[in-house]
């Protein structure tokens, strides 16, 4: 759940239009903004708030700090990428269950997890700079969030029950799987204590 929500965030605007984070509307015209863009732009690793795109010139909004915060939004499609690996990680589950195994899975899903909740923060922090900027300039220019903000919200919660999840069920499942083969070797060499020539009364 947690990867599909991450994938359909990282084809946001300009490549999927009714996927966006923030809608800016200049004089009655919608504009959605993505991670590459917007959508009336070709898709660009970092970008701005421009006159050009806002109707107005604001220092804050073209500054490097928000040119930046645009730039880690790629935390996106690679959240999407460890998300995946971590699915991958799951296949050797369903053949064997060891530490490793566990101890794998459990990683991948947690550094995704971290990956988009990071993400996350950005869109929260970078998209309401954005938002109370504009709404204080006031005039025929608005701006609210999109849903790509609570796509992506779904997704960290999502990462953070699968994580909880696969921590409970696969460690107990080594555990219990520990445990048996414990017992098993307990029981054998009980049985060969008990008919070793060293145990017998001369």
């Amino acid at each position: 759940m947690s990867m599909a929500l991450s994938i359909v965030v990282s084809v946001s605007a300009p490549t999927l239009n009714s996927v966006y984070f923030i809608d800016v509307v200049v004089g009655g015209r919608s504009n959605h903004f993505g991670i590459f863009g917007h959508k009336d732009s070709a898709p660009s690793f970092g970008y701005d708030f421009g006159p050009s795109v806002i109707g107005y010139s604001d220092s804050q909004l073209t500054s490097p700090a928000i040119h930046n915060l645009t730039k880690a939004l790629i935390l996106h499609p690679i959240a999407a990428s460890v998300s995946f690996l971590g699915f991958i990680s799951l296949i050797p589950q369903y053949f064997t269950v060891s530490t490793f195994t566990s101890v794998n899975q459990a990683l991948w899903t947690f550094l995704a997890f971290i990956l988009t909740l990071a993400s996350w923060l950005i869109d929260i922090i970078l998209f309401t700079i954005v938002r109370r900027a504009i709404r204080d300039h006031g005039g025929d220019i608005t701006a609210g969030f999109g849903n790509a903000i609570w796509l992506a919200l779904a997704a960290v919660a999502a990462q953070f029950i699968a994580y909880g999840l696969i921590r409970s069920h696969r460690f107990g499942k080594v555990c219990s799987s520990g445990t048996g083969d414990m017992g098993d070797n307990l029981w054998r060499e009980s049985q060969l204590r008990k008919y070793s020539p060293e145990e017998k009364i001369v």
